[in-house]
């Protein structure tokens, strides 16, 4: 019994040990963000239809990524919460990456015309999803307006 007892805290000392290494790989693996630090509120990538396809519609309805986040760049304040500038692992501000990862459900929506390699063009529905007041808002339910 006396021989379970020990192994039982061997584990727990081990578990502890553990948890502490990671802690520390988090810490060193992400640079300049305390793990105490709380985490940020960040934008959901539904909420960032609606004002790039905006942008698009002022940027004449085609264009570049570059040109889309340096658009959205602009508009930084009025746009993002204050996790949306957090530096992700590829060293770029999240709310970049959230653009690019905006585009393929955007295309599914039927938001973007996919045909132009490298380019970003609106469709009629992506014009139209620019008056909606709630787009996106009910992506979780799979309908998209």
């Amino acid at each position: 019994m006396e021989a379970l007892v020990q192994m039982a805290r061997s584990v727990q000392g081990f578990q502890t040990d553990l948890a502490d290494l990671r802690a520390k790989w988090r810490d060193l693996s992400r640079p300049g963000k305390p793990r105490s630090a709380a985490k940020e509120e960040t934008t959901p990538l539904w909420s960032y239809y609606q004002p790039l396809l905006r942008m698009l519609v002022e940027l004449g309805g085609d264009a570049t990524r570059l040109e889309i986040e340096n658009a959205y760049e602009k508009r930084l304040h009025e746009l993002t919460k204050n996790g949306d500038n957090d530096i992700m692992g590829n060293e770029s501000p999240r709310w970049k990456v959230m653009i690019g990862r905006a585009r393929k459900p955007m295309i599914k929506e039927g938001f973007l015309d996919s045909s132009k390699k490298g380019r970003w063009v609106i469709t009629a529905v992506g014009r139209q999803a620019t008056q909606s007041k709630r787009l996106g808002s009910a992506d979780k339910t799979g309908s998209s307006i």
